[in-house]
């Protein structure tokens, strides 16, 4: 072989040995791309797939809390269990009455006199709570006539200006017993007389109250018309 071709193979060899590092370093950084010449970030090259479609997008992880990072496993809560004192609702009960209670007394002294009976209502108090009131009047009854009669507690209404009737509340019947009122003992005597308390509980709303008393035998009840600040 000449000098020429010594030469020229030296030259050969130095050009393969500068590719081949070439080649090294840029695989190495990841910079080869499709297109000569153009140099691409590592990134983009690892995001193609074979086939040409984008790679997907990978999903955003949700935050971890400190109870899952050590294994723990949150329970949800469970309703606290009722107190050992506490008593059950018996079904049907009413729900409790809301609202201020507001209540008027007021002395009256008015009376009603007929069938042989004189009806007096002496004082009177309201309590009035949500939807509903309760009237209390104290009342005394006395025979008036010669012959015995027996009052009934069941007797006496309370009633309103359209007409709608309300009993006595049944405690009543336990305070004020049904009760036989003697006659007079003579002219110009007075009979026996008993007196006591009467509940009645009414609408809120009831107006034009008044008290009867109602004879078994059908007579003109005696009635005793209560002020408006009653109703």
């Amino acid at each position: 072989m000449g000098r020429a071709g010594y030469f020229g193979c030296l030259v050969i060899l130095g050009v393969l040995m500068v590719g081949v590092g070439c080649l090294t370093v840029f695989g190495a950084a990841g910079a080869i791309t499709a297109e000569r010449g153009t140099r691409a970030p590592a990134a983009a090259a690892r995001a193609t797939t074979p086939a040409g479609e984008a790679k997907p997008e990978t999903p955003t992880e949700k935050p971890v809390s400190d109870a899952t990072k050590s294994g723990a496993i949150e329970k949800p809560r469970e309703p606290a269990a009722p107190s050992a004192d506490a008593k059950p609702t018996p079904a049907g009960t009413p729900p409790p009455r809301s609202g201020p209670e507001v209540s008027i007394a007021q002395r009256l002294d008015r009376e009603a006199i007929g069938g042989g009976l004189i009806l007096r209502a002496l004082g009177a108090a309201k309590t009035t709570q949500g939807d509903r009131s309760v009237i209390a009047i104290y009342i005394r009854i006395q025979n008036d006539g010669m012959q015995s009669i027996r009052i009934e507690p069941r007797s006496f209404k309370m009633v309103d200006r359209a007409g709608a009737r309300f009993e006595i509340t049944p405690a009543v019947e336990q305070i004020f017993p049904p009760v036989e009122l003697g006659p007079k003992a003579g002219p110009g005597e007075q009979g026996k007389l008993t007196e006591g308390n009467l509940t009645f509980e009414i609408p809120r709303n009831a107006v034009g109250l008044a008290l009867l008393y109602e004879f078994a035998n059908g007579g003109q009840p005696l009635r005793i018309q209560l002020p408006p600040e009653f109703g």
